[in-house]
């Protein structure tokens, strides 16, 4: 899951626990991303927070456009752009330089109609932003800009290279 939390200043702090850690937030704007699989993002758009973790221990306090990743026990923090969140706050899922399997991975989590790419296109990279559950539009625009086609059936796409 991957909600987005503004939280309004109050006298007892807010408090989120996800994929081990702690998040606290006193009167701002975050977003906790629980990836399958391993992983877990917490990205500060407005105010402080402080990430707590269970295993590796220590805090980590972020200040606004900064995220912090722990995967397989690893820890970073670096600096993203905050405007892809207001992007997935309205619908939209943004992507950069991602491999198509990753884009219809996360697109095949809001629609019961998946999206499959045949094994020789799915490593391509794409970069855009798309509407959660809009799969149709989602084959169309690829049909639109790639040399690619989209095999329409009941409850998937398959989308191939172009003959």
């Amino acid at each position: 899951g991957q909600p987005l939390f503004e939280v309004r200043r109050e006298a007892q702090p807010f408090v989120v626990e996800a994929g081990g850690t702690e998040t606290r937030a006193l009167g701002t704007r975050f977003d906790v991303y629980l990836p399958k699989g391993d992983g877990l993002q917490v990205t500060l758009l407005e105010g402080v927070v402080r990430v707590s973790e269970d295993a590796a221990g220590g805090n980590v306090i972020l200040s606004p456009g900064e995220q912090m990743t722990l995967r397989a026990g690893e820890r970073t923090v670096s600096s993203v752009d905050t405007s892809q969140f207001k992007t997935w706050a309205s619908g939209m899922i943004p992507f950069t330089d991602v491999t198509l399997a990753i884009v219809a991975a996360e697109l095949n989590r809001y629609s019961a109609t998946k999206i499959r790419f045949d094994e020789a296109i799915a490593g391509e990279r794409i970069s855009g932003a798309f509407r959660a559950g809009d799969q149709e539009g989602f084959a169309t625009a690829l049909e639109a800009f790639m040399q690619v086609t989209a095999e329409r059936r009941r409850d998937e796409t398959l989308i191939r290279r172009r003959q």
